[in-house]
This record gives structure tokens, sequence and C-alpha cells, in this order.
């Protein structure tokens, strides 16, 4: 998108101005207005293999997927002809629309300069005439600190929350709360380290950046790296933070710390995770098989504050005095620093089973060329039926080393279920299952206390008996952290609260901020500064429709009344269809989604049932206690059905001529949807 009509299109598209815009800004009449645009012709979905048969019923009665263009929006039934009161609130929306979209598709400076421009010309003269102006570029010169081999800029936390409205999210927080995780990544030749901050179980704000170095090596020194971090948390637990511009002040603290095994030991000056004594939680001593470094099959004495600060295991530590995180005031460095999910299990542990099945061999198993191909036929086969929550679908275990973790999350969480049962020896797949159903306890929302210790002692069992799958020296350091990762659930709630998914993707962001070699820290300053602009203008104007998606007339099956094939909730959408249309209600009742409207004011959708759902397990527990079921047979009659009564969606896949049921865990289930 680098000129003028790509981003016209991109506004039209986005409903900002008219299709006709600028040609024509008179009110369209009631006919044009009315008029449907015929639907573009979609793709035939992807064949399914016969070993994924599906049962007799289908899914004709399905309501065909439609993209109708989006019809003149209320920017265009004013027009220009409007008082100017009205004229300015126009502009208004149409410089926060625009913003958006300079910021989000990285418009150059040039580009956005000659599209200003044209609005001009057609009588947007309150617009501003250049991209800085446009989205609040600092015009301030960057100030870094030398942080040997490189330079740091710090961002803050005070200034950040300083920059929301008085009336915002934070505003009602009795205490101002923060998860914080640091990572390293190589960018251009150079090493880039981020920390970033985030409001516990709070969605509504991407993480923000709180510091970043920039070095053609890692800092020499983490203190130094650290410093104004640890000076300003200081500060702030001491004082408080100013979180309005009329200077309240409320308590500050941090609620956890997350960061992958090689950046929490640096920062935390402790041993890395190859040696003996790195285990953060307990003093454990590994030992060399071979070249490999094996861990423990047990907890051990547990570490703690005072047995950190006094330096019991001196073998543990790289420092004999305070040094990192350990200089935070009123940070427990020990309980809260927790066993990230997304790196010890999705890309660690999950990763590594698939690797020794797959490619290297386990004890006693070892697929052959044909079940290699078998396999990776199977696993690709899924991926239609894999909802769009996850942003990347199942591909082939050749593509391994290209996998994300986000695929990891869903083979360990979701699809290994059936591929171990599909092509593993039964033993395989009975000792896959404890890791399997102890994830799905910790990543419930409705997560229980006898739900940790159900699934502390699923964890114990998986890793007690891993050396007879895999290997006793393939116990790793990510293999005994999972003995520690239910306690990190019952102090902080359930993994995807604090799994790293959400500062990882932050991340790349910031990373994709940079475009240029030279003044990386400039570029991520106005960048930053720019997303974090564009976000509170969104955040003071934002509103969204329940119903989205409007079904084409032909394909309305069940009347006008339901004429949308999709609801938005505040944290996932559920779609019509094979892939997005499939959900749990209240009282564990699984419904296919046909469409979705009103019935007496009563926002809702139809759909069928399906009956009598049966567990797809019954050891190490009921599979329907974690939110898997198999069933045979689809209600014939439709039924009305309020989305008040959702509970989760469902992911759900045709196998062995029936299908299999399974509650998506890893997006929050919301109370009450979004609406205007």
């Amino acid at each position: 998108m680098n000129s003028e009509d790509d981003v016209l299109n991109y506004l039209v598209q986005t409903g900002a101005v008219t299709p006709d815009f600028p040609a024509d800004l008179d009110p369209p009449s009631e006919a044009a207005s009315s008029s449907e645009a015929a639907p573009p012709s979609e793709p035939d979905p992807p064949s399914v293999p016969d070993f994924l048969s599906e049962p007799d019923f289908n899914y004709s009665e399905e309501p065909e997927r439609g993209n109708p263009i989006p019809g003149p929006s209320r920017i265009a039934e004013s027009s220009c002809i409007c008082p100017m009161s009205r004229k300015l609130d126009i502009a208004s929306h149409v410089e926060r629309k625009l913003g958006k979209i300079v910021v989000e598709e990285k418009l150059k400076d040039h580009t956005v300069k000659r599209v200003l421009r044209l609005f001009h010309e057609i009588g947007f003269e309150s617009l501003p005439l250049t991209k800085a102006t446009l989205v609040h570029t600092p015009r301030a010169k960057v100030i870094t600190r030398s942080v040997p081999p490189g330079e740091y800029l710090h961002f803050g936390i005070q200034d950040f929350l300083l920059s929301f409205p008085d009336e915002s999210y934070i505003a009602s927080l009795s205490t101002i709360s923060l998860d914080v995780h640091i990572d390293e990544a190589p960018l251009f030749g150079n090493r880039l380290w981020a920390i970033q901050g985030a409001f516990p179980k709070q969605n509504q704000f991407s993480p923000f950046l709180i510091g970043a170095y920039v070095g053609k090596e890692n800092p020499e020194s983490r203190d130094e790296f650290l410093s104004e971090f640890i000076d300003e948390c200081n500060l702030l637990m001491e004082q408080g933070i100013i979180c309005t511009k009329d200077g309240l002040r409320k308590p500050f603290q941090i609620n956890l710390f997350c960061a992958d095994s090689l950046a929490r030991a640096f920062v935390t000056a402790t041993q890395y995770p190859t040696g003996y004594h790195s285990c953060f939680k307990c003093d454990q001593i590994g030992f060399k098989i071979g070249r490999r470094t094996a861990f423990s099959l047990t907890v051990a004495s547990p570490r703690t504050q005072e047995t950190f600060r006094l330096r019991q295991d001196p073998l543990h530590h790289h420092s004999m005095v305070p040094s990192g995180l350990e200089k935070i005031s009123n940070f427990d460095i020990v309980e809260q620093i927790i066993i990230d999910p997304m790196h010890i299990v999705d890309l660690g542990v999950v990763k590594k089973m698939i690797e020794l099945f797959y490619k290297e061999g386990c004890v006693g198993f070892k697929l052959s060329s044909d079940g290699q191909i078998s396999i990776d036929q199977f696993y690709c086969a899924l991926a239609p039926f894999i909802p769009t929550n996850f942003a990347r679908v199942p591909v082939g275990f050749d593509d391994l080393s290209d996998w994300k973790a986000t695929q990891f999350r869903c083979f360990g969480a979701y699809t290994g279920l059936i591929t171990y049962h599909a092509f593993m020896p039964n033993d395989f797949y009975r000792h896959f299952l404890l890791l399997f159903c102890s994830i799905r306890l910790l990543s419930n929302s409705k997560m229980s206390e006898a739900d940790v210790q159900l699934a502390k002692s699923l964890l114990e069992s998986f890793v007690l008996q891993f050396p007879d799958f895999y290997g006793r020296d393939r116990v790793s350091y990510n293999v005994h952290a999972l003995l520690h990762l239910s306690d990190c659930a019952a102090k902080f709630g359930p993994l995807p609260g604090f799994a790293a998914f959400r500062f990882e993707n932050f991340f790349r962001e910031i990373k994709d901020n940079v475009s240029k070699t030279h003044q990386i820290l400039a570029q991520l300053r106005n960048r930053n500064a720019e997303q974090s602009y564009i976000a509170r203008s969104q955040y003071q104007s934002s509103s969204s429709a329940a119903f989205a998606d409007p079904l084409p007339q032909h394909s309305q099956s069940y009347g006008s009344n339901f004429a949308y094939k999709t609801f938005a909730f505040s944290n996932f959408t559920i779609t019509a269809g094979r892939r997005d249309g499939c959900c749990m209600l209240t009282g564990n009742i699984p419904v296919s989604v046909l469409a979705f409207g009103k019935q007496n004011d009563i926002d809702g959708f139809i759909g069928k049932r399906y009956l009598n759902p049966r567990p797809f397990f019954l050891s190490p527990i009921n599979s329907l206690d974690v939110g898997v079921s198999i069933v045979d047979e689809l209600n014939e009659e439709t039924e009305f059905f309020p989305v008040s009564q959702i509970e989760n969606k469902i992911i759900r896949i045709p196998y062995e001529g029936s299908f299999l049921l399974i509650n998506l865990l890893h997006c929050e289930t919301p109370k009450e949807p979004n609406s205007n």
C-alpha cells in the first residue's frame, strides 16, 4: 500500500468513505443504499482425505459464505451539505481512520503527504498536511544512555500511564500491577533487548515498551542494562504511581516476571539451563549422560526468597552480591518469576516429543518412512478444521523447523490427541494423555484448586515415566520444569493468562517497526509513540456491533431476522461454517451454528445440537472433564439459542466416522458480548 489509490481503496473497504469518494459527495439515494452487491465467489474448501471420514450428516444446510461489499457508511450519509459541526465530526473520524491505516500499513511520508493533499483539495481543510502531525510523531531529539557495547533508551512506566485519558481503564484500578517480560533477538546484525510491561489478564491493551537496548553484542553488565528500569520500579513502589492528569497516585507493584530460560538466567545472574544447578525453583542437581545434562525426575528442596538471597546454593549463582532483578524492592525473585508455558511446554517439551517420535526415534519405537508420510498427510489434513483463533494452521512435520509456538501449542492441547491415538503405540498415547490432560486442566478459565492438584499429580507421573518412552538423557531442564508448572498456576491463574504469547507477538511488532540499520532506538521511539497515540484514539472512539458479516439475501435460509453468519465477542468470534461454527452451551450442550440474529429482541442464533456426547477416553481422567467429547449424530431440528448461553468455542474434527469435539481454552470466554 504505497500509493494514494491504495489508501483510498482501503478506506472504502473499511467504511471510512463511500465507494464513490471523492467523486460523489452527495448523499446516496434510498434505492442505492438498499441495493446489495453480489457476493464474490469463494474457492472450494480443501478436500478431506478418506482417513478423516465424516459422519453421514454434513454442512449442506449451513448458510453459504458471503463477503458482501460494505454499504455506504454513516460518513457518506451525512455528506458535505451537513452543518459545520457535523462536517468536523466527519473529518475527525476520517483522521482517526487514516491515522490507523498509516501506522498499521507503515506508509511512507511522501505517500501520506500526497493523500492528505488530496483530502484538502476536496474540502477536508482541517486534516493535517504531514504524516508526523497526523500520527503525532515526536519531534524531540532521542537521548540514549551508553550501555557497553551498545546503547539503551528508557520509555518509562509512569509516562505510559499518563498518556491515557483520565476516564480510561487505568483509572478504575485500585492498584497498578504489571506483568514484565524481557527478551532478546537479532536485528540487522545487532542484538535487541526489550523490556515490556502489560496489565495482568487485560487484553484490551497490548503490551507496551518500557525500555530497549541495541548493540553489536549482548550487554556486558546486566546491572547497567536494568538500572533505569529497577530505579523506576523502586521509586514507584515507594511513592506510588501517578495515573491521571490531576496527579492521583496509586500503589504500584510487579505481579510477575516472564522470560525464556536464557534471558531469565542473564537478568537474575544465575546458571543457564544446561548447568547442573540451573533449576530456578528447587535445588536439584543435574548430571551428565553422554553430552547431555539430565535433570531430576522429582522436586528437590524448594528455593525461597531467603535461600536465594543468602546464596545457600552458591553454584546456582553467578554473583555473590545482589545483581539484576534482585535489586527490585518488594519483589520475590523466586515466587514471582514464572515457569513460562510457551517456552517450557510448547517450544520445549512438546517440540522435543515431536522431534523424537517423528525423526530421531523413541525407546523401542521408530516411525518407518511410510509411517512418516502417513502421519504427515494426516496432520496436514486437519488444517481446514482448526479455528481462526490460531494464527497458523497445522503443517507437515517435515517443516518442523519452521513451526511457531502457536503450532506446538495446538498440538500439545488439541490436535496431538488424535495424532498420538492414530499413529503411536497405546502406551505412548497413554503417556501423552498425562501431559494433555494436565495442560488442559491448568488452561481452563474455571480452574479450581482441585484441578491444580490433579494436574500436579498427572505432571509428576508424566515426568517420572518420561525416560521409559524417550530416554533418561532426554529429561532436560524443560521436562523437569513441568514439575513446578502447577505451582505457578496456583499463584497466577490459568496458563494462558501468564504465558509469553502476548509479549512475543508484541516483540515481533517492535522488530517490524525498524526499517533502517541506523538510529534503531530513534525509530523505535517514534513508531512506539505513533502506535500509542493511535491505540488511545481508537480506545476513546471504539465501538463494535455484536453481529457481523451479513449474509447475502439468497443465503438467508432462516429469514431476515437471522441475516448474519458471525457474532463477535470481546476476544473471539463464532462464524457459521466448518471451521468456526461450533460452540458449547451452558449445560455442556454442543451446537452447530447456522446463522445469527434476533428473536424477540434477544441476540441469538439458529443451530442444531449434537446428540449424546460421550467421552473420548476414560483414563487417566474422563475426557469430558477436560472438554473433550465425541459425537455421532446431529439433531435434525433447528433451534434458537441465546448467545448468552455460549460457554466455549469448539474445535470440531471428523474422525473415524464421528466428530471429535474439543473445547477451545486459549481464549477467555466472555460473559457479555460487545454491542452498540
